[in-house]
């Protein structure tokens, strides 16, 4: 089933075409749903991955560290090029998440492409 998102509440504005059942999980409030809706995420193509940039973004601030650091790995598949368009919905996050994992951000953010 697909569906395209459009309330700003659920992170996925302006997605197209995601995956109903996998953006349901990115709202899941249970760290271990929210860390194994990323991991599936992380088996997507980059060009799918991109739709739900916003919605991993959000997940930077939920509190749980191990959410945390896996969105910051997603995010890193993506590099920093793709990242762009997304850097101020991401750096909004970063108030509300630990230090390390803003350090992160920011590293993944600046990486030189591969």
């Amino acid at each position: 089933m697909e569906f395209t998102a459009s309330t700003p509440e659920s992170g996925l504005t302006g997605c197209t075409q995601i995956s109903a059942a996998l953006a349901e999980r990115l709202r899941a409030e249970d760290p271990a749903e929210l860390c194994a809706a990323l991991e599936a995420l992380a088996e997507r193509e980059e060009a799918e991955l991109q739709l739900y940039v916003p919605a991993v973004a959000k997940l930077l601030a939920v509190g749980d560290e191990s959410v945390c650091w896996a969105a910051v790995e997603l995010l890193k598949q993506l590099g920093p090029q793709a990242l762009a368009r997304h850097a101020v919905s991401i750096l909004d996050q970063l108030e509300q998440t630990c230090s390390s994992v803003r350090w992160r951000v920011v590293e993944v953010l600046g990486a030189p492409s591969s």
